[in-house]
């Protein structure tokens, strides 16, 4: 322990746990479960990985409601007052931030419509996931994501060296007594998922299917796979449970899916032109903003002869900037997001010990002062501790951003790659500004700052990538690894609606750049197709499969009722 985190100190202030049952003979029952912690602070010095983490007010609550002749009620709520973090990596800061009242809601939701005369035409299982916060204020370095991948392997290292030592004092009976529970637990596992696809197709189930491939054979998407496994589990609770009955009409139709929201009042992110102690770095700040994310997912027949069945996926994505009840045109006029260059002056010295409080509002709070962004119009703030030179690259106003993207993929997999057809990713983004785009005059020479810097980022995670030596098998088995992680959909931009109006920020009308100059001064070029490819790669996907393991758990429960 005093290698990986040197001298540790963990104190814990106030902490409550409670919890109700209440059970009856008609098989109802309602669980609940809550803890209340004043404060939790974790301090780590001398080691590899030191650094502070303070929590306060956090609460931790969890309810559940099952009666005979109605869906299950699942709730989990997650609640801090404040997070303070800072980590360190061999000495050197890689990360500061702090999150403000940032709350986490979870619920499921179990619907069945119907029609004037009775018949059942939809029947819906979603989860849905709602976050909010007031304020969170992040440092980072371009070395901040391959140092956290090193944090994290070291510490599986030291908690497997200690769960070895501890097999060796407490003796082989007692983890194999627990390893012959989790293979029993994963027997009746599969055996319920084994009886839900049999339920839907008897003779061949797609289960049985997929595993009878091996990896390189596996070409389809990954969405359709998890997907499809819920919808044979929703199929059969809907068999068996008299809760949510099978649609009965020609069109009827069974919905699964979820909605990921986030409100958040601020966000602030200072990306270091190096590492703590640099002398510039990007800020880039938003106010009111809001995402919505929401998924379902539907079998569906791909061909008219109804013999070939595939699982229909329709994703949404929305970004807003600004509250959506005000609908005054000030309002909207406002400056909501602010990207800015920052270089400090002579007179600013940041000490290795320094708060994370003090470190934050330095190098964000001082910049938001300078731009009349700490606080909104009215309020009385401090002034600045130090007078940075600060240059705004872009303001953006009120904003209403959709993308949505639809995806059919077939339920069983060809094994021959001649037979197979890639699956099709069709998209749509409208983004709608309430105002002007605001860009600096001299856009060729201040634009270059951000690519550089962005850049730099990620060539710095490739070269840790690439510099770190692997025996020949395990590179073999990354490379084998890659290759099945490979998207190969093809990307088809059906809609593309951007067109912001562009004003300079000094107020100056002549030679406005484009949208477009915008993008490809950014290096992003072919965005019609790179914009919705990124944005359903690294946030649709995971977002996708997020609301999928988190759906299958309360499915696997409601089935197990």
């Amino acid at each position: 322990m005093s290698n990986t985190m040197g001298n540790t100190t963990w104190l814990v202030r106030d902490g409550i746990l409670r919890g109700h049952v209440q059970l009856d003979s008609k098989r109802q029952r309602s669980i609940s479960l809550g803890f209340k912690l004043r404060n939790s602070q974790l301090s780590a010095q001398g080691g590899a990985i030191s650094g502070d983490i303070e929590v306060s007010k956090l609460l931790v609550a969890t309810r559940y409601t099952k009666s005979a002749e109605k869906p299950p009620e699942s709730v989990a709520k997650l609640e801090f007052g404040q997070i303070e973090c800072r980590v360190e990596w061999m000495s050197r800061p890689i990360f500061i931030g702090r999150f403000v009242k940032p709350c986490l809601i979870i619920t499921d939701e179990w619907q069945s419509h119907a029609q004037p005369d009775g018949q059942v035409d939809e029947a819906v299982c979603m989860l849905k996931v709602n976050g909010s916060w007031d304020n969170l204020d992040m440092i980072i370095t371009k070395n901040t994501t391959g140092d956290m991948i090193k944090i994290v392997d070291k510490l599986a290292t030291f908690f497997n060296e200690q769960l070895q030592s501890s097999r060796m004092v407490w003796g082989d009976d007692l983890f194999v007594h627990l390893s012959h529970s989790r293979d029993n637990i994963s027997v009746s596992s599969d055996e319920t998922t084994t009886s839900t696809t049999t339920t839907v197709k008897p003779e061949h189930t797609p289960s049985a299917s997929r595993s009878s491939l091996d990896g390189g054979n596996r070409l389809n998407s990954s969405h359709a796979h998890h997907w499809q496994r819920i919808l044979d589990l929703v199929t059969d609770i809907q068999v068996k449970k008299k809760y949510l009955p099978l649609p009965m009409t020609r069109h009827g139709v069974t919905l699964v899916g979820g909605v990921i929201e986030f409100d958040a009042k601020r966000i602030s992110l200072a990306c270091m032109n190096g590492e703590i102690n640099a002398s510039s770095w990007a800020l880039f700040h938003m106010r009111e903003a809001n995402t919505l994310f929401t998924c379902k997912s539907k079998y569906l027949f791909l061909d008219p002869e109804c013999t070939e069945v595939g699982v229909h996926t329709e994703q949404k994505f929305i970004f807003k900037l600004g509250a959506p009840l005000n609908t005054d045109s000030a309002h909207f006029s406002e400056c909501k997001a602010s990207v800015c260059r920052v270089q400090h002056t002579r007179n600013f010295l940041m000490r290795h010990n320094t708060s994370v409080e003090l470190c934050l509002d330095a190098m964000i709070g001082d910049v938001l002062k300078q731009l009349n962004l700490y606080a909104e119009p009215g309020q009385k703030i401090s002034p600045a501790r130090f007078t940075h030179n600060v240059l705004e690259l872009f303001q953006f106003p009120a904003l209403d951003s959709t993308l949505t993207t639809v995806q059919t993929s077939p339920v069983e997999v060809s094994r021959q790659f001649a037979d197979f057809a890639m699956d099709v990713v069709e998209s749509t983004f409208i983004c709608e500004f309430h105002n002007a785009v605001c860009v600096q005059t001299d856009f060729n020479a201040q634009v270059g700052f951000l690519p550089e810097l962005l850049k730099s980022y990620t060539l710095g995670n490739d070269d840790k990538a690439s510099g770190s030596q692997k025996p020949p098998a395990e590179k073999d088995e990354d490379s084998k690894k890659e290759k099945q992680k490979r998207d190969l959909r093809q990307y088809v931009c059906r809609q593309w609606s951007v067109d912001p109006k562009i004003r300079f920020i000094d107020r100056f009308k002549w030679n406005p750049p484009v949208i477009d100059d915008v993008l490809r001064k950014l290096q992003i070029f072919d965005h019609r197709t790179t914009i919705p490819k990124v944005m359903q790669r690294g946030l649709l996907d995971h977002s996708d499969q997020l609301i999928a393991v988190m759906l299958e758990c309360v499915v696997r429960q409601a089935l197990r009722e």
